[in-house]
């Protein structure tokens, strides 16, 4: 019963990853999560204790994850509407950023692991890297999938690959 209903989720989860653009990033950001924890529920096959020790521990990891990648996707951003009057210096200054926050996202994974091996053992904490993993190249795939289809940004990738290169700071057709 227990798979049959995380089953479910993981399903309805890509289901709702593939659908069109009718829902917002939020929404869709929440199902891709429900879809997730039925994934590594599954593939973990935790005990009610583990499940009860391991999901605040997992979930305190993503949301300080979530902050550094927002803002590492901000100074990307800020990278983007850079142009040819900037300075090397402050341009250099925000690569070195974006960089410092890579290595912090690394750092605070690595920091977690103890957590994680004490909370529910090393044989289940190498199982949760692999099936992480594994439901990131799924989700890769449907995107790719809806991206041949003519829908989302597989699509916008396949057209940057038709433009060919660009240069750095060329405006954005």
């Amino acid at each position: 019963m227990k798979k049959n209903l995380t089953l479910l989720a993981l399903l309805l989860g890509f289901a709702a990853a593939a659908q069109p653009d009718r829902f917002n990033r939020e929404q869709q950001r929440e199902r891709i999560e429900a879809a997730k924890i039925g994934y590594l529920t599954n593939a973990l096959n935790l005990s009610v204790e583990e499940s009860q020790k391991f999901w605040p521990v997992y979930n305190e990891l993503q949301n300080k994850e979530m902050e550094l990648r927002e803002s590492t996707r901000s100074k990307l951003e800020e990278l983007g509407k850079l142009d040819e009057n900037t300075s090397e210096k402050a341009l250099e200054k925000l690569l070195l950023d974006v960089g410092q926050t890579h290595v912090q996202v690394e750092q605070l994974r690595l920091d977690y692991l103890d957590d994680f091996i004490q909370v529910i053992g090393a044989r289940k904490t190498a199982q949760l890297l692999r099936a992480e993993r594994e439901f990131g190249r799924k989700m890769m795939e449907r995107m790719q999938e809806r991206g041949s289809e003519g829908r989302g940004p597989a699509r916008d990738l396949d057209r940057r690959r038709e433009r060919g290169p660009q240069a750095p700071f060329a405006p954005r057709p």
